[in-house]
């Protein structure tokens, strides 16, 4: 099989840690910007012109920027709206120059509440239900606009408890405890096996 390039933040680093990946990692960016790393982006696709790429961006915006209707005076639905209209723009540009497919993919799901930052502004209620509204709207709009999407939520939860599985939580290096919200390469595999077995 021949490779896949995947763009994005933190969350592709573990994820597509497999040699099927060829990975750019843009740092903690988001989506709604992702525009100005255009530079760096074709850079990294000039190189592989034929090859499909995935772009995984998105959660910084949900658990940074986009705030609960209270706090925000604005509905979570229309600051989602905004944040994927500008990053679907974009993908639909690179489609449109690029010979192969180029895929949007969903967000993680966090973990438990307990291993929420100190001082984070919502609940994990309302941090999963901001990631439902941005993964559905994602793939909403990647349909209208002709971009692949990559989709492996389903598989990332454990239908006991409708969190994160414990088996996809990447591991800390620092202090060895499991990561509330990065994946581990399991998500990668479930990608491979999902969208490019065949």
């Amino acid at each position: 099989m021949d490779k896949i390039i995947a763009i994005g933040d933190s969350h592709l680093l573990w994820k597509f840690d497999l040699p099927e990946f060829i990975r750019l990692h843009l740092g903690g960016r988001t989506a709604y910007k992702i525009c100005d790393h255009d530079d760096q982006v074709r850079e990294e696709l000039a190189k592989h012109p034929d090859l499909p790429t995935i772009f995984s961006l998105g959660e910084i915006d949900c658990r940074v920027f986009v705030r609960p209707e209270s706090i925000a005076g604005r509905s979570i639905k229309n600051q989602i709206d905004e944040i994927i209209d500008r990053y679907i723009n974009y993908l639909a540009i690179v489609q449109a120059t690029k010979k192969s497919k180029v895929y949007a993919m969903t967000i993680d799901v966090a973990g438990d509440i307990d291993k929420l930052a100190e001082g984070f502004p919502m609940t994990w209620n309302e941090f999963n239900n901001i990631t439902l509204v941005f993964n559905d709207t994602l793939k909403r709009m990647c349909r209208e606009r002709g971009i692949g999407i990559i989709d492996v939520y389903d598989e990332m939860i454990d239908p006991a408890t409708g969190r994160k599985r414990e088996d996809w939580r990447q591991i800390c290096e620092s202090n060895g405890m499991k990561d509330w919200l990065h994946c581990n390469n399991n998500a990668g595999i479930a990608v491979l096996e999902k969208y490019f077995s065949g």
